[in-house]
């Protein structure tokens, strides 16, 4: 086990941010700096996992007729997720494919920015209830 007791939490946390003890205020810090972290690199993961399934698509469909049709779905069902990863990271789509997609969606549910902020919301409770266990730790 890496932590084998609550002192050793505090430990690092002292280590790391040059003290001899750790108030309040640093654990909550500490905690704001991470949960902000760990939001935004699941955002980026989502949004790279989809750009490695965009370029799988292409190229299995290369060339087909029905290509773009088979892609229209592909962004249907990634929604905003494939529409970040193309624009981080450069995927080069078919000309005219964006201009001529309808951004109507029925096969998902809710629409994006809802299935956004749900996700953001479960995402802050669990972050919440993290950081409440190790302020309990470092207490």
């Amino acid at each position: 086990m890496l932590i084998d007791s609550p002192g050793m939490v505090i430990s690092a946390l002292a280590l790391a941010t040059g003290r001899s003890s750790v108030g309040t205020s640093t654990v909550v810090i500490a905690f704001t700096v991470a949960a902000v972290g760990v939001v935004v690199f699941s955002l980026l993961l989502q949004a790279w996992i989809v750009s490695v399934q965009i370029r799988r698509f292409f190229h299995w469909f290369a060339g087909t007729p029905d290509g773009d049709e088979q892609l229209g779905k592909l962004f249907d069902v990634y929604g905003w997720r494939a529409s970040l990863a193309v624009r981080l990271f450069r995927i080069q789509l078919p000309p005219g494919f964006l201009e001529g997609r309808t951004t109507g969606n029925q096969t998902n549910p809710l629409p994006s920015g809802v299935e956004s902020l749900v996700v953001g919301l479960i995402m802050v409770v669990f972050l919440l209830a993290v950081g409440g266990f190790i302020y309990l730790i470092a207490k």
